[in-house]
């Protein structure tokens, strides 16, 4: 179940991809889309100041007036590896830091199709090695979505392989963890994603990847060393075609002895925490900002346990009451049986 907005919205986003044109070229999608962030632009949470940098990469840093300069967020942004998204990105990611207090630093990588795999993760490296000048690991937490969500997922492989210290945390919201089975995927739950028809225009199999390295693990991360990656959130929809994919990554990184949790928020759709209308968008940031907060006092039984990994949420239509389930195997299973418990959780 989920909210009435999330449900109208969920319903106006499915009538508006299936009427859309298909045949465009992918300029005039990105086009489109660059119309409609630009609405956004200056609309930044309360007390959150922006800056612009591009030397020695460009990006831009947010920063609240009551923030903790050396808690960071690297915050790699979405846009299906082809397309940047500034205003609506910023929004989100100045909450957070007004919730987290903590600044936040979102580097510009470079885009898909004229830079293909690995630009983006090369890019995503350089800014991390960035903040490692001036910041200790252990208080960077890297973020991202969508495509974003991959680069996170991928930075986390490439900064072992390198050799260099982890961060403190991951967080992954709707993340591509395995591009072999991504067709496969999105087929299966194509009837349930709003947003599915995107896929026939912005394939990353074909813009990023131009159709090699599906199973290289700085591609589709689920194929990486997950030993001793550090605690790592996934936060998907369970309405979204890419929800296996943080499926099936929870349980690998599981079996490698990793701090994982994966909160599937019911009903809604891909990135859902973009959607400032919806109230669903507002307790996942919470949710996230809850989950930063308790990191260091985690007890050892909750770690590497599958029962204590799964977290769905459910906000009744009604009521708008929260309901906050931590499941067993059972959320593993695509026809999940009854929930091992309820416990509450408050706005």
């Amino acid at each position: 179940m989920a909210s009435l907005r999330s449900k109208l919205t969920n319903t106006l986003v499915r009538v508006f991809m299936r009427l859309r044109p298909t045949s465009g070229s992918l300029q005039d999608f990105c086009r489109q889309y660059d119309r409609l962030d630009a609405r956004k632009r200056g609309k930044l949470a309360p007390g959150v100041t922006r800056r612009e940098i591009n030397d020695p990469l460009n990006g831009r840093w947010l920063e609240h007036a009551n923030s903790d300069r050396q808690k960071v967020i690297l915050y790699l942004h979405g846009g299906a590896f082809i397309m940047r998204l500034p205003e609506s990105h910023s929004q989100m990611v100045s909450r957070l830091c007004d919730l987290s207090g903590r600044s936040a630093f979102l580097p510009w990588y470079r885009l898909a199709p004229d830079h293909p795999f690995p630009a983006a993760l090369e890019d995503c490296l350089a800014a991390y090695q960035y903040l490692l000048r001036n910041h200790s690991p252990d208080q960077i937490v890297v973020m991202g979505d969508s495509a974003g969500a991959n680069l996170t997922l991928c930075l986390l492989n490439m900064i072992k392989q390198k050799q260099l210290p982890m961060p403190s945390a991951a967080v992954a919201l709707s993340p591509i963890t395995d591009f072999s089975q991504i067709s496969a995927t999105w087929m299966m739950h194509s009837w349930r994603d709003p947003m599915f028809p995107i896929q026939s225009l912005v394939s990353p199999q074909q813009h990023y990847l131009q159709g090699e390295h599906l199973r290289d693990a700085l591609a589709s991360p689920v194929f990486g060393d997950l030993k001793q990656l550090p605690p790592t959130l996934l936060v998907v929809g369970g309405d979204e075609a890419l929800r296996d994919d943080s499926l099936v990554y929870t349980h690998k990184a599981l079996e490698a002895g990793v701090d994982i949790q994966l909160h599937i928020w019911q009903g809604m759709p891909h990135v859902h925490m973009l959607m400032d209308f919806l109230p669903e968008a507002a307790l996942a940031e919470k949710a996230v900002v809850r989950w930063l907060a308790e990191l260091p006092r985690r007890p050892q039984a909750a770690l590497s346990a599958w029962r204590h990994a799964v977290h769905l949420f459910n906000r009744k239509p009604i009521s708008g009451q929260l309901q906050h389930q931590i499941n067993g195997e059972a959320v593993y299973n695509p026809t999940p049986t009854k929930p091992t418990g309820t416990v509450p959780c408050s706005d």
